[in-house]
């Protein structure tokens, strides 16, 4: 029961601020695609190096931040880039796995698309595309 109060407090002013981006299939299917690339850089490239310099807690926090300065300047995304960054970062830190993580990414990241007004996200763009 009190699951079903928080989302309807939650979701009530979303419903009013528009409607999610909507995603066919095949696009759903790009973006889980996307978001395993996604993950493969942020861990492979940024999240392995800043561990060796840094530290593995250090290293957490330094990649979840350039993980959300790629997604500026659509501010939304910035903001949930930086907590998921750090969520992705340290599951990959604890098990040394891509393939869950990219999964969760991309559940998350369809999940955001498919509840926030698509006035907020702009098609979830990033970068010039968010300007256009």
């Amino acid at each position: 029961m009190r699951r079903m109060t928080v989302v309807a407090i939650v979701g009530t002013p979303l419903r009013a601020a528009g409607p999610g981006h909507h995603l066919p299939l095949i696009q759903s299917a790009e973006y889980g695609l996307w978001a395993m690339v996604q993950e493969f850089i942020l861990q492979s490239v940024f999240f392995l190096r800043f561990e060796a310099l840094l530290g593995a807690r250090w290293a957490v926090f330094a990649s979840a931040a350039v993980y959300a300065l790629a997604h500026l300047p659509n501010p939304i995304l910035t903001g949930l880039a930086l907590l998921g960054g750090t969520l992705f970062c340290e599951l990959f830190r604890r098990f040394r796995n891509l393939y869950p993580v990219g999964l969760i990414h991309a559940a998350l990241g369809l999940t955001i698309a498919a509840s926030l007004p698509d006035k907020w996200l702009h098609h979830m763009r990033v970068g010039i595309g968010y300007l256009k």
